[in-house]
């Protein structure tokens, strides 16, 4: 999760050499926008092996994982009921 930190803020400070807009407002769904950006740099740092495909699957759950979690919150059709939960769910690679 560190890496993908580190990868978020090196993408974000290139930002200027790319044709990809970067949203900054509080805004959900220019959030998932952002992360539907950065899932396709992921990509295409794996097809062009600057990646592993074990980091490239860790990276895109990750990804994968929040975008849902950001669009359940935008619209909220009881998906996950949390109110009585006893246990965080954690994802754990290998």
């Amino acid at each position: 999760m560190k890496k993908l930190l580190i990868s978020v803020a090196v993408l974000i400070s290139c930002v200027g050499y790319s044709q990809t807009r970067i949203y900054c407002k509080p805004d959900l769904e220019k959030c998932i926008s952002n992360l539907e950006n950065l899932e396709k740099w992921i990509k295409d740092d794996y097809e062009n092996k600057k990646i592993t495909g074990i980091l490239y699957d860790e990276y895109h759950v990750v990804i994968f994982n929040t975008i849902q979690s950001i669009s359940m919150v935008i619209e909220d059709r009881g998906q996950c009921d949390t109110t009585n939960a006893k246990e965080t769910l954690t994802y754990t690679s290998k």
